[in-house]
């Protein structure tokens, strides 16, 4: 995500290093290496309870993460608290659609996928951890309703592929 956000950066000649938070130790050590020659700094740090001061940024996004969060109340609070008047938050994440579509990936979800990704990776569990978290993940309109509660303004969803993923935006006045 901090790779493909440089892409898009505005050149000034003097700018703040781009910050990429995750909790996972391992997953930095993987980001070192592709960051060296940018101008990223990785930080290891609960996204509950961020070393980073109040009003200090411009953007935060998330990638298939902040379903993982243990409070999304106090994910929002966070964000809200790091943000400068105007930043915005843009996170993508998995959703589990309704109707005909949400039966069908439901049934490839939690039956074929498992099974697929158990075989080839040799790691099941990993495979049945999705799907759970996807399910208890809330619906589009509970996390607007989240979004706006924590005092972000103009909060929208867009979906993607037939609705099982989609980039939740919102701006702080």
């Amino acid at each position: 995500m901090a790779l493909a956000l440089m892409k898009h950066r505005p050149v000034t000649g003097n700018e703040a290093p781009l910050l990429a938070v995750d909790f996972s130790h391992e997953m930095l050590l993987r980001g070192a290496e592709k960051f060296a020659p940018h101008n990223i700094v990785a930080i290891e740090a609960d996204a509950l309870h961020l070393p980073i001061a109040d009003g200090s940024l411009d953007l935060v996004t998330s990638a298939f993460g902040f379903r993982n969060l243990a409070n999304y109340e106090e994910g929002f609070a966070e964000l809200f608290r790091v943000l400068r008047p105007g930043g915005q938050i843009g996170i993508l994440d998995c959703n589990q659609p309704g109707g005909l579509t949400g039966a069908m990936y439901n049934l490839y979800f939690k039956k074929v996928l498992p099974k697929a990704g158990g075989l080839i990776s040799g790691d099941a569990d990993a495979y049945r951890y999705l799907p759970a978290s996807v399910e208890r993940f809330p619906r589009p309109p509970r996390l607007l309703e989240m979004i706006r509660a924590a005092g972000f303004k103009d909060a929208s969803w867009t979906g993607y592929t037939f609705g099982t993923a989609g980039l939740y935006r919102a701006t702080k006045p």
